[in-house]
């Protein structure tokens, strides 16, 4: 899969977890009779859970919401559903591995570059993204 079409399901990601962000920040300020003391906790805890919720959302079904409306989900490299341990170890150390030169992240440039368009979080856990619509 293109880093293109990766790309804009990253972006998408992004997005859903800002208006995700956005809605709790609105409705916890309604809440709370706009008493803003309450806010900041309520988000510092809303961000590790919502991280969380997708990454489990991906390791148990290959698809975050951006990848759902791409068209596209990440399977093993045979093609099989890729199980969560093997999603598990993708979304989470294959990834932190890929981000770790945070400035240039060649982990997730490497799609780029690599004949199969895969990037190292996909090669750590021996996946790749296919389309399925």
């Amino acid at each position: 899969m293109s880093f293109w079409t990766r790309l804009g399901a990253l972006i998408t990601d992004v997005f859903v977890a800002g208006l995700a962000w956005f809605l709790v920040a609105v409705l916890v300020l309604v809440v709370s009779y706009f008493d803003t003391r309450v806010l900041v906790p309520v988000l510092i805890v809303f961000a590790p859970v919502y991280a969380v919720a997708v990454i489990l959302l991906s390791a148990f079904s290959g698809q975050s919401p951006g990848k759902v409306l791409a068209g596209i989900k990440v399977v093993r490299s045979n093609g099989m559903d890729m199980g969560f341990g093997t999603g598990l170890l993708r979304e989470t150390i294959g990834k932190l591995i890929a981000a770790l030169p945070l400035i240039v992240p060649l982990g997730f440039l490497w799609v780029l570059f690599d004949k199969e368009n895969r990037g190292w979080h996909d090669k750590i856990a021996d996946t790749k993204v296919i389309r399925v619509r």
